[in-house]
Parts: structure tokens; sequence; C-alpha cells
């Protein structure tokens, strides 16, 4: 793998994560688990932003901090996670590293016009690009993708942010790899009814998790 690149696990903390999408807490706790493991076997270094509420700074502003922060440590190329996509595999996070050698942008699409995975390349990653990003929008992807020539995408898939999103599911062609973490996630589903509420957000730990934890306080 490159020694270039790096993951991002970009996300709120557990409270505000089960507050604004309404999930119980063993919901949140598997989706976060999953992702750790996930990404934590990909042979990358990985580092992990946890985010909770901040008035005076927004969601654009704490991405572009989060991510430029990874590319001050010195790495060429950031891959970043949220932990709402169950049918994230590991060979997306590779395919995503292997494209970012000659790609600039690597978008993850989900079904909702937003992505569950960005491969950011240093070239092309300025404030000014961050800061346009329409969060919790359906035209993310579309703007991401604005102005960068050279992007390239994975496969669209699925991930849980409104509770209209969950029949869905049923169309969908799993792979047989993630039959099991499907299971374990509708196990820790209540009955009630999901919503998304867009809200702020703000980078208060970071940690990498291949070393002891440290944190990053802005």
């Amino acid at each position: 793998m490159s020694e270039k690149t790096a993951i991002l696990f970009f996300h709120r903390a557990e409270s505000e994560e089960k507050k604004y999408k309404s999930f119980r807490a063993s919901v949140v706790t598997f989706l976060n688990s999953r992702t750790r493991k996930l990404i934590s076997r990909s042979g990358l270094p990985v580092f992990e932003y946890i985010d909770n509420i901040q008035e005076n700074i927004s969601l654009q502003e704490r991405f572009y901090l989060a991510v430029n922060s990874t590319f001050k440590i010195g790495f060429e190329h950031v891959i970043v996670v949220g932990n709402d996509c169950p049918q994230l595999q590991l060979g997306d996070v590779h395919k995503a590293s292997k494209q970012l050698e000659s790609t600039d942008l690597v978008i993850g699409p989900d079904l909702r016009g937003g992505t569950y995975l960005l491969g950011i390349s240093r070239n092309i990653f300025t404030k000014e690009w961050a800061l346009s990003l329409p969060w919790h929008t359906n035209r993310f992807a579309e703007v991401a993708a604005t102005e960068i020539e050279n992007v390239s995408y994975l496969d669209k898939l699925i991930d849980f942010n409104y509770s209209t999103e969950l029949p869905s599911i049923k169309k969908i062609k799993f792979r047989r790899s993630l039959i099991q973490a499907f299971i374990q996630l509708f196990k820790s589903f209540n009955n009630s009814i999901f919503k998304i509420i867009d809200s702020s957000i703000s980078i208060i730990e970071y940690k990498q998790l291949r070393a002891p934890p440290a944190h990053l306080h802005i």
C-alpha cells in the first residue's frame, strides 16, 4: 500500500450521532466499531476525528481543518470515510488508494447524491473547495467533482441517514461478506422512525489508531 496515503475517519461523537439521527446507542456503537475494524486492516495509517457541537465554526470549516491537519503530517492523499455505510468493504478502501495514484479525487457516491468516501489529493485540496461542499444535500458528490479534471468513482452504496432509505435495502444486491454485518446492524435498530437533522459539528478530538491516543483541540 502507498506510504503517501492515510485514512481519516471523520464522524460525530456517539452522543451527537444518536441525537441527530435518532439512532439507538447500540446502532452508533456498531457502526463506529465496524468502521474502525475495517480501516485498521487497510495497511494504511489511520486517523480519527471525533466531532462535537461548536457553534462558531461550520461543518465545512471543520472538515477543512481535519483534512488539512492530515496533509500537514506529510501525506499526499487522504481517504475520508464516515461511519454510516455498512456496505463499505476493505476492497473499496484499497481501490480508492490505488486510484489516487493516478487521479486527484476519488468519490464513493451514495444513493442520495452524497458520498460515503472521498479520496483527496493534496494538489487539489484548498480551503475554497472544502468550504464549497454542500453537506446534507443531494448535490454533495456533484459539487465535490466540479472543476476537478481528474476524478474517478467507486460503486454506489447505501448509507443510513433517512428512514426512507431503509426499505430500499431489499432492492440491493448484497456482497456475500456483508450479510452478517447487516444482520448485526438490524439487531441494533429500534422500531422508531429515523431522521436526520442538519447541524454544525466541531472537531474536538484527534487520535491515531495505530499508536497511543493523541488529542488535537482546535
